[in-house]
């Protein structure tokens, strides 16, 4: 995924995700709003954790909070 990807990304009739690295993904809303989240399994169970909106944080900042995510979840 790029900056230039997200800017494009228009909505459409339903939600729809663009995907990024290891459980990361951007949702587009219908009415246009953008938000970072990031998905994972944990004790068999998948989980959802919203990381912001996009452009209040960015595509690295969402990365990096991914994967400070991530090395919580798999220390524990």
């Amino acid at each position: 995924m790029t900056e230039l990807e997200i800017k494009n990304a228009k909505p459409k009739e339903k939600d729809y995700f663009l995907s990024d690295i290891k459980g990361l993904r951007l949702l587009v809303h219908h009415l246009g709003y953008k938000y970072w989240q990031y998905r994972y399994t944990h004790q068999k169970r998948r989980k959802l954790i919203n990381l912001g909106s996009y452009p209040h944080v960015s595509l690295l900042q969402a990365r990096k909070k991914a994967l400070e995510y991530q090395e919580l979840i798999l220390n524990h």
